[in-house]
């Protein structure tokens, strides 16, 4: 009875995954560029700005996929092995929780992690080519955004408390109520940490994508500066973003 119950709360669980976020396609409806010259300043824009974001998103993408990846796979491991009952219990509960990271991090990859490369991949000889890269740039611009705003809302902050409560709740199903009340805090914490750790700033970008539009200006970068300089003590690191 026990086993059959955990398998129906790790289905529960695999179902919160769709709750993590929005899983409709971005809306790329901006104004056509007025003229060529208008069209290759849009172009440089999404290119810098791109290209500024992308280690933030690739690191993010990347660190946070291999972590679940070995978790699971770990887990898996320490299941098999178990000798005790509430062990394999446990980590099989983790090894779900963990798979269903790695199938939200496969089913929703972070736009931009590429930075400008799709850009740049595509042909821009004739004013149709730069036309689709345009398209293609903007779609990753508003995607980021989107993305970026979608941890203030509620589906994504109660996709990870319902995904780590039906976790506990398999574990309270086998009688371990302090196992479960630490895996429900530690694993909450954990998907916070994930979810505010992703790349911030595209809403700026596409906000000075959409003043570019409107007036042909956009605001300039925070300039990213890093350096280490003597201090009275030692030496000091100065980082500026």
């Amino acid at each position: 009875m026990r086993r059959s119950s955990a398998l129906v709360v790790a289905a529960a669980c695999l179902a919160c995954a769709g709750a993590r976020g929005p899983t409709q396609p971005p809306d790329t409806s901006f104004a056509p560029p007025r003229s060529d010259a208008e069209l290759d300043a849009r172009l440089r824009f999404l290119e810098e700005r791109l290209d500024a974001g992308w280690l933030h998103a690739a690191a993010w993408y990347w660190g946070w996929l291999g972590v679940e990846t070995v978790a699971g796979a770990s887990q898996v491991g320490d299941a098999i092995t178990a000798q005790r009952s509430e062990d394999r219990a446990r980590d099989v509960v983790n090894a779900v929780k963990s798979s269903v990271g790695v199938a939200d991090l496969l089913l929703r990859p972070m736009p931009g992690r590429q930075g400008a490369s799709p850009l740049r991949a595509m042909p821009g000889a004739t004013q149709a080519d730069k036309l689709a890269r345009l398209a293609r740039g903007e779609e990753i611009l508003r995607a980021a955004a989107e993305r970026a705003d979608a941890r203030w809302s509620w589906p994504v902050q109660l996709g990870n408390l319902a995904l780590n409560l039906a976790g506990s709740a398999v574990m309270l199903g086998f009688e371990h109520p302090s196992e479960a009340g630490l895996a429900l805090l530690n694993g909450t914490l954990g998907g916070e940490i994930e979810i505010w750790s992703e790349p911030w700033r595209a809403p700026r970008d596409l906000a000075d994508y959409q003043r570019l539009i409107e007036t042909g200006r956009a605001a300039q970068p925070l300039a990213r500066r890093w350096g280490v300089g003597p201090v009275r003590d030692g030496i000091a690191l100065e980082l500026r973003f």
